[in-house]
């Protein structure tokens, strides 16, 4: 049996959903697993086949901006986008780097339950879609324009983190 969508009031219970979903998944794979909220990003999924990490957002249209990170521009995201060692945001081949642990959830609550409102993406992409780029010392948000092409329904979610998990 798939997890069911619900509505997502919070991110908090976003994240709650994806740790159930990547929770099932590998429960049916027949994997062991761990899931630790807030170690480093949102979840962190420890398993038989590797750790990945998920850093979950939710756009609520009452507050017009999807922010990471805090208002004064720190936080895990932050470090994870851009190098403050060298004062630059992180090169694409660095963030490549990442991809086969750390994917991106956004969930769009200005769209419908059942709609297509879900993206999965990948820690270049959230680089891109930074409005003003990703720095550090300034509230950074997503533009969720960026990602107009590529919502998926919850049906889609559950596939692309079941295989992100399975075949990363």
């Amino acid at each position: 049996m798939s997890i069911e969508e619900r509505d997502f009031a919070s991110e908090r219970e976003l994240e709650d959903a994806v740790g159930r979903v990547a929770s099932d998944c590998l429960r049916k794979a027949g994997k062991s697993a761990v899931i630790v909220r807030g170690y480093g990003l949102d979840l962190a999924v420890f398993s038989q086949v590797g750790c990945f990490f998920f850093e979950v957002k939710a756009f609520d249209p009452g507050h017009g901006r999807c922010g990471f990170g805090n208002q004064k521009g720190e936080g895990n995201q932050i470090r994870l986008l851009f190098d403050s060692g060298l004062g630059r945001p992180r090169q694409s081949e660095e963030l490549a780097l990442f991809n086969r642990s750390i994917r991106w959830i956004l969930g769009d609550r200005s769209k419908q339950h059942g709609a297509a409102r879900y993206a999965f993406f990948t820690s270049q992409q959230a680089q891109a879609a930074a409005a003003g780029g990703v720095r550090p010392g300034k509230q950074n948000n997503l533009r969720i324009s960026a990602f107009e092409h590529d919502w998926v329904t919850w049906a889609g979610l559950i596939d692309r983190v079941n295989n992100f998990l399975l075949n990363s």
